[in-house]
């Protein structure tokens, strides 16, 4: 499963949510994916966020983050 969403949401999100600027947003998220990069090709030799190695994508700032837990609950049979 990966979650994912463009930037402008991302960067909306962590500054409503975690009490940073919209530039410190920006830079906390390209450094969190950098590290999520280097994290999946050095552990799986997988590129992160690559479609054929996902079997359920959710784009977040479409859906809402809500409605991405439903569709994984769901996913999961629970």
């Amino acid at each position: 499963m990966f979650v994912y969403s463009d930037t402008e949401s991302r960067v909306a999100y962590a500054h409503e949510n975690y009490d940073v600027t919209e530039r410190q947003a920006w830079k906390m998220i390209e450094r969190t994916d950098k590290e999520r990069q280097m994290h999946a090709m050095s552990f799986y030799g997988k590129k992160w966020g690559d479609r054929d190695y996902y079997d359920l994508m959710l784009n977040s700032g479409r859906l809402g983050i809500e409605q991405c837990v439903d569709l994984i609950i769901a996913a999961a049979g629970k």
